[in-house]
C-alpha cells in the first residue's frame, strides 16, 4: 500500500473488539509487508508469527538462537528480520525464510544490551543500548556508521520520513525515554536534538501510520489507565486523540502499522494481540 504523503483530516480510531490474537506474548511487534505477517517478542528463546490472514500463530528460533529478544524490526528491500537480543548483547539477522544468518556485534565491548531498533527507507537502522545509553547506526549490510551518547536514557526508536516531518525537508527519529515523560526528536544522524515531545505517561513503544499520525502507548504506573495517544508531527506533534486502556489492558506494549493501515498493540497482562482500526 501506497503511502499518502499529504495531510487528511484525521479521523478517529478505535478499538475493534471482534479482531485479536490470543495468547499471544507482544512486547515489540514489526509488520513484514512483503510476508504478509506480523513478528512478535516477548517469549525467552523463541519469536512469534502472526499470519496477517487468518492470524494463525506459529514460532521460530526456537534454539537459543536469540535467548531474550527484545524490539524488532523488518529491514527494506532484503525483507530481513532484524532482533536485539537482550542476553547475548547483539542484533540477530534471520532473513525471510526465518532462519539465522548472522549476528551484529558492536565493535565496542562496553555496548551491551541492545533495546530499541528500527530502520530507515534506504535499510540503514539505529539501535538504542540500555547499559551504555548509546545510540549507534549501521548501515545496511550491518557495518558500524557512529555512535552518539543523548543525555538520557533512550529505548523505542521510530524514524519519521520526512515527507511527514514538520518541516517536510529532513527524516528525523522519534526517540522515547525510558525514565521520563517525553519523546526526543533527533537528526537522523542522531547528532542533534530537534525537539522534546511532552507526555502524560511514560512512552513505551512508537510507530508512524500510513498518513504519517504518530502513536505512542504510554504508561501511567496507575494499574488501569495506561493509553494509546495519536499526534500529528505536521503540527508540532498536536495531540489528535487519547485512547484509555482499561482492564485487561493493563500493560499495552509493542506498537506496528500494517499495510491496511491498521495499528496493532500488543498486551502482555491479558496475552493478546489488538488492532485499532
Amino acid at each position: 500500500r501506497s503511502i499518502n504523503t499529504t495531510m487528511n483530516q484525521y479521523t478517529e480510531r478505535k478499538i475493534n473488539e471482534e479482531k485479536f490474537v490470543p495468547s499471544v506474548r507482544a512486547e515489540y511487534i514489526a509488520f513484514d509487508a512483503t510476508n504478509q505477517r506480523y513478528i512478535a517478542t516477548g517469549n525467552i528463546d523463541s519469536i512469534s508469527v502472526i499470519n496477517q490472514i487468518d492470524l494463525k500463530c506459529s514460532t521460530f528460533a526456537k534454539n537459543k538462537e536469540c535467548r531474550i529478544p527484545r524490539n524488532v524490526c523488518i529491514q527494506p528491500y532484503t525483507d530481513n528480520i532484524l532482533v536485539c537480543d537482550s542476553n547475548a548483547g547483539l542484533v540477530n539477522v534471520f532473513n525471510s525464510q526465518k532462519q539465522l544468518t548472522h549476528s551484529i556485534n558492536p565493535p565496542c565491548p562496553k555496548y551491551t544490551y541492545p533495546l530499541g531498533i528500527d530502520c530507515d527507507a534506504d535499510g540503514t537502522f539505529a539501535v538504542t543500548s540500555y547499559s551504555k545509553e548509546k545510540i549507534k547506526l549501521f548501515a545496511a549490510c550491518g557495518k558500524p556508521l557512529r555512535s552518539t551518547i543523548p543525555d538520557e536514557w533512550l529505548k523505542s526508536i521510530r524514524y519519521l520520513n520526512r515527507r511527514f516531518s514538520p518541516s517536510a525537508s529532513a527524516t528525523l527519529l522519534l526517540a522515547c525515554h525510558a525514565n521520563g515523560r517525553k519523546i526526543s526528536v533527533l537528526s537522523k544522524d542522531t547528532e542533534q536534538k530537534v525537539d522534546t515531545i511532552a507526555l502524560d505517561g511514560y512512552p513505551i513503544d512508537i510507530c508512524v501510520d500510513l498518513n504519517g499520525y504518530v502513536c505512542v502507548s504510554a504508561d501511567h504506573y496507575t494499574g488501569i489507565n495506561n493509553e494509546l495517544c495519536i499526534l500529528e508531527p505536521r503540527k508540532g506533534y498536536t495531540v489528535l486523540q487519547k485512547i484509555t486502556l482499561h482492564a485487561p489492558f493493563i500493560q499495552n506494549l509493542g506498537l506496528c502499522v500494517n499495510d491496511l493501515n491498521e495499528i496493532a498493540f500488543g498486551d502482555l497482562y491479558s496475552g493478546r494481540l489488538r488492532f485499532l482500526e
